[in-house]
């Protein structure tokens, strides 16, 4: 028996596919352009259904409204400086926001040229109402001084019944990258030296923001009949580090007893920065007095290694006596042996002796400053010597 249908009941029409009319039944149907921000048409079982999307490729993405997804993505510090050359890091943390658990893929978006980015682990399981932590590290190449913006972001896809859906959140960074400068210091800052004598200090060169530029040394301000000499003449430290040159005061016999303030400068280009060294002047007592200084007295040896010094003993006044060498402060498993041990300067006739140093296999690496003594009855009279120590399997 013919299905007739009740009286008033109007005739319900199916939608008609939109298209070649090659979709199968059950099959949403996209009308419209699809990109960020369009408006689609869906239509499912007879119904119209409206919304905005993308699609990208073959599926459905929502649009890219970043930190309305169910985690977060956020890095502590969010504001770093990093020098030219240098590296920086911060940890980025994704947090789920609800029930939300899944793999999050992370990466760095807006970077400048000459700045890269590198994230461990590139991706994160993030567990239900969890967080899990990534570190970010900044390398920044030779890009000029300056405040860069970039963004930090965490990525997710799934899947749905009308193809993959990407949730994405993203955290805004501050890099700061600073002018590459120097500074210079010499240690001791202080000397006291008899009037024919000398004395020795160590001028170290520090860089900062990068800075890797060959420094060149100077005295100013130095009264008549004193003089510099230093060893290197000039130093080029690494990128924010320092490098060390020995600097010779000599004063000559016909300079005043006094206190004076020189400076010594480091000069590279334009720049020029300078530190104050106070320079007492003594006149020598009954007997006369004696100055030693070791050239070089900036050394870099390696593990297990060994290199030489000469050091020198001059009289000062009418000093005329035996003057025996020896180490203080030097580090554990370092050996020092002065051939002669012992030396007789006279008035206008300085000694020598050759100061070997041998550095065991199990010395640290580092920088040690200590000193070489000249002790003759009861006058004793020093110099400083840096000795880096490298290591021995590169």
């Amino acid at each position: 028996m013919p299905l007739h249908r009740p009286a008033g009941h109007a005739h319900r029409r199916r939608p008609q596919a939109i298209g070649d009319g090659s979709r199968r039944p059950g099959r949403p149907l996209w009308a419209g352009t699809l990109c960020p921000g369009a408006v689609f048409v869906l239509v499912v079982g007879g119904l119209f259904l409206v919304g905005v999307g993308c699609r990208r490729g073959p599926g459905l993405t929502r649009p890219d409204n970043d930190n309305t997804t169910a985690f977060q993505v956020r890095c502590d510090p969010s504001a770093l400086s990093v020098s030219r050359n240098g590296r920086g890091s911060t940890t980025c943390t994704v947090t789920s926001t609800g029930d939300f658990t899944g793999d999050v893929q992370l990466g760095c978006t807006d970077l400048p040229a000459g700045i890269t980015c590198e994230l461990n682990p590139a991706t994160v399981t993030v567990p239900a109402g969890g967080s899990a932590s990534s570190q970010l590290q900044i390398n920044v190449g030779r890009v000029n001084p300056g405040s860069y913006s970039f963004r930090v972001v965490g990525s997710f896809m799934s899947s749905g019944p009308v193809g993959s859906v990407e949730q994405r959140s993203s955290f805004p960074l501050q890099l700061t990258v600073p002018p590459p400068d120097f500074s210079v210091a010499c240690s001791p800052s202080a000397l006291s030296v008899p009037r024919g004598g000398s004395g020795a200090t160590l001028c170290s060169v520090s860089s900062t923001g990068g800075f890797d530029e060959s420094v060149g040394w100077s005295c100013a301000g130095q009264p008549v009949g004193v003089t510099c000499d230093f060893n290197p003449v000039s130093v080029a430290p690494p990128p924010d580090g320092s490098a060390s040159s020995g600097l010779v005061i000599r004063v000559a016999a016909s300079v005043n007893a006094g206190t004076y303030t020189l400076q010594v400068q480091g000069t590279t280009g334009a720049q020029t920065r300078s530190v104050d060294l106070q320079l007492t002047v003594t006149a020598p007592g009954g007997g006369g007095d004696f100055s030693i200084v070791c050239s070089p007295s900036v050394l870099t040896l390696p593990q297990d290694g060994e290199g030489t010094t000469t050091c020198t003993v001059t009289s000062v006044g009418d000093f005329n006596g035996r003057v025996r060498l020896s180490c203080v402060g030097q580090p554990a498993r370092v050996d020092c042996q002065f051939d002669p041990n012992a030396v007789e300067p006279s008035p206008g006739n300085p000694a020598a002796s050759t100061l070997r140093l041998k550095v065991d296999k199990d010395v640290s690496p580092g920088t040690y400053v200590f000193q070489v003594q000249g002790t003759s009855g009861n006058l004793t009279r020093s110099t400083s010597i840096q000795l880096t120590v490298t290591s021995s399997k590169g």
